[in-house]
């Protein structure tokens, strides 16, 4: 398993290492959205790497920025979820890639 380290400034942004690979959560110029997008940029990550080892689970998202939630589902689980009439729009967790760049 690779060494996973990050580097972090307020002012700078943060950057996950996972072994030599860098991965930008959020730079300088997109502080003001750094809890937005390090929420949807972990979540893109963790579904690049389910998808390289072949599994069906991605992370979806509820809520967002500080509040985020995670959540694990196939994308048939999510459409049961979401056509079961139990939950509002709202409360049924997006696959991240509709909800990444959002506002």
């Amino acid at each position: 398993m690779p060494a996973i380290t990050q580097t972090y400034d307020s002012r700078q942004g943060y950057t996950l290492m996972i072994g030599d690979d860098p991965h930008t959560m959020w730079n300088a110029s997109e502080a003001k959205k750094s809890w937005e997008l390090t929420t949807t940029r972990a979540a893109a990550l963790i579904n690049r790497r389910l998808e390289g080892v072949g599994s069906q689970e991605r992370v979806h998202l509820l809520s967002g920025g500080e509040d985020g939630v995670f959540v694990l589902l196939t994308a048939a689980m999510r459409d049961l979820i979401a056509s079961s009439g139990v939950f509002r729009p709202e409360e049924v967790p997006g696959p991240v890639l509709e909800r990444a760049w959002s506002g």
